[in-house]
């Protein structure tokens, strides 16, 4: 008997394991390598820890300019909770697609670039484009365009799953960040950092949860071309409001009225980036130290 004969029959039984149907689907699970066969334990949750950092250190500054900048023109809601909701949810958004984000981005810069330009040829002045509003409908526009365009060029990209994502975020913020607020009330006041660290890491794992769950219900909620519209338009306008408040702490006369918020905020900053970094490696570390999956959506 010839050799081949086991062997191609080992091979066409691992194919169709992992080979789509007529459909598109795939006709088995494939064999994805467990944290125990991927490794030690020890090391998955030391890589998760690395990742989940970054993710922490972009809700501690979400966290932060929310808390001090946005809670205060709602005073019906408490600001914990505010700013938890909104990290929560444009994290999500941002993390919807890590490449767009980027696009997006540089969306953004480049109308900061090309508004620039009248100011560099002397017809207006600097500070005559740097109207917050004026600079965040702009870079939206142009964001929105541009994750249009990524939308239709890359569909196979999760792209379409931005809804889901983006209301788990909310939830997720909203859920752990009312939790928050009930216990504050007996507990008394906590510092900014002390509530940034703890409520990170409980609003990334909820939106982990939600997330996996909401996706399998609402499905791609939005068209590729929507949902990569919503991305690029919310990125490009958070950073077109960035390089503003950059400038305003660089220059007060450009931020106008708000150069006491801005500064107040970066004050802050710090201790807001190690508490969010420091609570995102708790989170990771733990979700690798007890074996669970990678968030794939």
């Amino acid at each position: 008997m010839s050799w081949r004969g086991p062997a191609t029959r080992c091979y066409q039984a691992l194919l169709s394991r992992i080979v789509p149907t007529d459909n598109g689907q795939q006709r088995g699970r494939p064999t994805v390598p467990s944290v125990k066969s991927s490794g030690s334990r020890l090391s998955d949750a030391l890589l998760r820890a690395v990742v989940w950092g970054f993710i922490g250190i972009l809700f501690g500054i979400l966290f932060v300019v929310t808390y001090d900048a946005l809670a205060p023109s709602v005073p019906m809601v408490d600001p914990a909770v505010l700013a938890a909701a909104v990290a929560g949810t444009v994290g999500a958004v941002i993390y919807s697609s890590m490449r767009l984000s980027l696009l997006a981005a540089g969306a953004a810069m480049l109308v900061l670039a090309v508004l620039q330009i009248p100011a560099a040829l002397g017809a207006t002045s600097a500070g005559g484009v740097w109207d917050p509003r004026m600079l965040a409908l702009l870079a939206a526009v142009v964001g929105a365009l541009a994750g249009a365009y990524y939308g239709h060029t890359y569909r196979q990209s999760h792209i379409d799953r931005a809804l889901p994502k983006t209301i788990a975020g909310l939830a997720a913020g909203l859920l752990v960040g009312g939790g928050w607020w009930l216990l504050t009330r007996f507990a008394g006041d906590v510092p900014l950092p002390v509530t940034i660290a703890v409520l990170c890491p409980l609003v990334g794992w909820s939106y982990v949860w939600l997330a996996g769950r909401l996706v399998r219900v609402v499905g791609d909620g939005l068209a590729p071309v929507l949902g990569a519209a919503l991305v690029g338009a919310v990125v490009s306008g958070l950073v077109a409001l960035g390089a503003w408040a950059t400038a305003g702490a660089l220059q007060p006369d450009l931020a106008g009225g708000a150069s006491e918020t801005i500064r107040v905020a970066l004050d802050q900053l710090p201790g807001a980036v190690v508490a969010g970094w420091l609570g995102g490696v708790v989170a990771g570390f733990t979700r690798g130290l007890l074996g669970l999956g990678w968030y794939d959506l």
